[in-house]
């Protein structure tokens, strides 16, 4: 027998319609709406899609509170909302309250119009409680806007040409957008620094991206450093350091991702020391007076890896009794290149002194004078003008099984296209195939 009651709903945003006149079935209402069986007393709400009507308690959720508010309440444009140090309670309809943990609601980068409140949720009952904070636009109209930005923000949009004379450490992930304007950077090496760098990624990402300049003007200043873990990726723009070496990665886990841009260094254009890694897709690196891509031939400095899948690499040189060189793998490192192209003006294409060379694709082209070349790195040997030189006799602390795979490629050199000089009997060269000019010919 169905037994007909009498039903209400209260609360705010309520609709339902009636499904059926027994206790069992009830209204379909909104989340938090209450119902009430008149002739029985009971009462109820509504705990959303999954446990629909309850039993309601003696107490439940009314509200939640922020007690203590978040640390950090001023924002730039494109940062993530930080939730450090808030503190909230949730307040019940006997007016108890208890502190509770909250999830953030908030978008993943901030707006100029971005609300963020913070939420807790219990028996099917969300409560939120507005943030108050405040969001700054991030484009940088002078260089005051971009020093602050940088240094407190996540996003920087350049909106004029401006010159500076600071370092920045990042310790969060950061983008430069350069935005069509240029960056003058000023900034000497800090004190017993033996070169420094204008921007340093620490254990976060750094995206260069926009088109534009920025320029390190300075005698031992670098553009960009990643360290710690940290990675620097170029989408793209130009970077420049006038003395030295453009962008470098240090450390287990550091990284280097080119993927369009252009780059250019007086002593080299990418390095990586210990343990880091590059990896080239597109764009353009160019070294004015040493190598576009290399590493380091010293004790501990190794280890490193580099991958080449495309892109443009040029060298020069203006260094008296040195030759320009197009990478330069000085140590117990890993290089391989897929696709890309390497111009090398008077000098060697690739120059190994260690490490694992694997080539599967891509071009290397240098040229030559008569009676040239010219002494690469710390070596005080005179190193041939060839597309790719073995390099076991200069004795380098990486050189130990060293070997050079070639699997594919062109290869153009003005003395050889490779050059193996070795003290092994049977150094560890091994050509499967690509085209060579002068023919290369192996060893008797």
């Amino acid at each position: 027998m169905v037994t007909a009651i009498a039903r209400q709903c209260v609360g705010t945003d309520v609709t339902f319609k009636y499904v059926g006149k027994s206790t069992d079935e009830k209204p379909i209402s909104t989340n938090g709406s209450i119902f009430n069986e008149l002739d029985t007393g009971k009462e109820y709400f509504f705990d959303g899609d999954e446990q629909g009507w309850s039993e309601q308690a003696d107490k439940y959720l009314d509200s939640l509170i922020i007690e203590t508010a978040p640390t950090k309440t001023t924002y730039y444009v494109g940062d993530k909302f930080d939730a450090t140090g808030a503190v909230t309670k949730a307040v019940y309809t006997d007016e108890s309250d208890k502190v509770v943990d909250f999830v953030v609601d908030a978008p993943e980068k901030l707006e100029l119009d971005s609300v963020v409140a913070l939420a807790y949720t219990e028996n099917g009952r969300t409560r939120k409680a507005p943030v108050e904070i405040e969001i700054k636009s991030n484009e940088a109209k002078d260089a005051e806007s971009f020093v602050d930005i940088m240094s407190n923000g996540s996003e920087v949009v350049l909106e004029a040409d401006v010159e500076v004379s600071k370092i920045f450490t990042l310790n969060n992930d950061f983008v430069l957008d350069l935005n069509g304007h240029e960056i003058v950077n000023n900034a000497t090496a800090r004190s017993g620094k033996k070169v420094d760098c204008l921007i340093n990624a620490n254990g976060c990402e750094l995206t260069l991206k926009g088109e534009g300049k920025l320029r390190a003007t300075s005698a031992k200043m670098r553009v960009a450093e990643a360290v710690n873990g940290g990675s620097i990726v170029v989408e793209g723009g130009k970077y420049t350091s006038d003395k030295e070496v453009a962008i470098d990665a240090r450390g287990e886990g550091s990284k280097i991702t080119m993927n369009d841009g252009e780059i250019v260094g007086r002593e080299g254009g990418l390095m990586a020391f210990e343990g880091a890694s590059i990896e080239v897709n597109g764009g353009k690196v160019v070294a004015t007076d040493n190598f576009p891509i290399g590493t380091n031939g010293s004790d501990g400095q190794g280890n490193n890896t580099i991958v080449i899948n495309g892109g443009y690499l040029e060298g020069h040189i203006v260094s008296p009794t040195y030759e320009a060189i197009g990478i330069y793998i000085a140590n117990n490192d890993t290089f391989i290149m897929n696709d890309g192209e390497v111009f090398v003006e008077n000098g060697a294409g690739l120059l190994m002194r260690g490490g694992n060379v694997t080539f599967n694709g891509g071009s290397i082209r240098c040229t030559g004078i008569e009676g040239g070349g010219g002494f690469i790195g710390d070596q005080k040997t005179v190193m041939s003008q060839s597309a790719i030189i073995y390099d076991e006799k200069s004795d380098y602390p990486g050189k130990k099984g060293m070997q050079l795979t070639v699997n594919g490629g062109t290869f153009v050199g003005y003395d050889k296209s490779i050059d193996v000089q070795s003290n092994e009997v049977e150094p560890k060269v091994y050509v499967y195939g690509g085209a060579f000019v002068p023919p290369y010919v192996p060893a008797d």
